[in-house]
């Protein structure tokens, strides 16, 4: 089986990593500024299993499409870049590129996945869920002397596909189990989908103003309140594009319960929770705009009030520069 991993960041490094140990030809696409840097190999390592560190090499590294055609044919190509990248000339030359590859988006944002299928209407189009967080090590404020790619996976947690052909990710899914990556394939990704960036949300619009600090977010309710207001006004949105009922998450969550997650998901994480919050959402902070931006437009179009969402936003949006709505391309490392 070979793959091509579109990004060689930490995601696209931690779905590399579990494929090579489990034999399979791994090949990377990444701008040219980072090909040498991938081509030195990637170190990953899982931190609920002190001293276990890799460095793997893929096959190839690849910085033209034309050279990925000549390298080919591959069986999966994984797109990894955060979905602020994704909307860009690069995206038909990847398609004609890897021809009949199946090719799983792993980080969608708001209407992603129809914007990919009206792209690519021949192209076989599978969904992919993260399952497992990771970083580049170390995190600010943390003592480690092991650089590189860290990664851990939640208790139960796992990565999800879906794809409209059954069983058709069955290789992928069992490659990512071999080499240690929890897997599996699932039905109605879209909805847990749907969730996972409404719990992003809620967790960006309560977090940034106090600097990703959880004690400090405790003593802040009404902060905490309009995030939740906030989010499940995106949920409405979200809900009518998807045809989806609000994830009950959602409709039941108070600023109690926010929080008293927060604190409990802090003390089970092997690492610094808030560290790692502030690093992975400052990095995609300008995918969280444009997902923030993309459903007000969107509730304006549907006639559903958005004024608390409307609020936060602009609310973040004086707090940080402003960032481009339009994705960047080719994608990021």
């Amino acid at each position: 089986m070979r793959v091509l991993i579109v990004g060689g960041g930490s995601v696209g490094a931690t779905f590399g990593y579990a494929l090579h140990r489990a034999g399979v030809e791994v090949d990377y696409f990444v701008k040219r500024a980072h090909a040498s840097e991938c081509e030195r190999g990637f170190r990953v390592f899982r931190i609920d299993r002190k001293g276990e560190q890799e460095r793997f090499h893929a096959r190839l590294v690849l910085t033209e499409w034309e050279d990925v055609a000549a390298a080919g044919p591959y069986d999966f190509v994984l797109v990894t870049v955060p979905a602020d990248a994704l909307r860009g000339e690069w995206f038909d030359q990847m398609v004609e590129a890897v021809e009949m590859a199946r090719i799983v988006l792993l980080q969608r944002g708001v209407g992603d996945d129809a914007w990919a299928e009206e792209r690519a209407p021949r192209a076989r189009i599978d969904r992919g869920l993260v399952g497992f967080l990771a970083y580049e090590a170390p995190l600010d404020g943390e003592a480690s002397v092991r650089l590189g790619t860290a990664f851990w996976t939640p208790p139960l947690g796992k990565s999800f596909f879906e794809s409209a052909e059954p069983h058709a990710l069955s290789p992928l899914v069992a490659a990512l189990e071999r080499g240690g990556l929890p897997a599996a394939q699932a039905k109605g990704l879209e909805v847990k989908g749907v969730a996972g960036e409404l719990l992003c949300m809620t967790l960006v619009m309560a977090l940034e103003p106090v600097g990703y600090r959880i004690d400090e977010l405790a003593g802040r309710r009404r902060l905490v309140s309009r995030a939740i207001a906030a989010t499940r006004e995106a949920a409405e949105v979200l809900a009518t594009l998807h045809d989806i009922a609000p994830p009950a998450l959602v409709r039941g969550l108070t600023p109690t319960a926010f929080v008293f997650g927060l604190k409990a998901a802090r003390v089970v994480t092997p690492f610094s929770l808030e560290a790692y919050l502030r690093a992975h959402f400052t990095k995609v902070r300008a995918q969280m705009e444009r997902n923030r931006e993309m459903l007000l437009a969107e509730g304006r179009r549907l006639s559903i009030p958005t004024p608390a969402l409307e609020e936060t936003h602009l609310f973040l949006g004086l707090r940080r520069p402003s960032v481009p709505v339009e994705a960047p391309s080719p994608p990021l490392a």
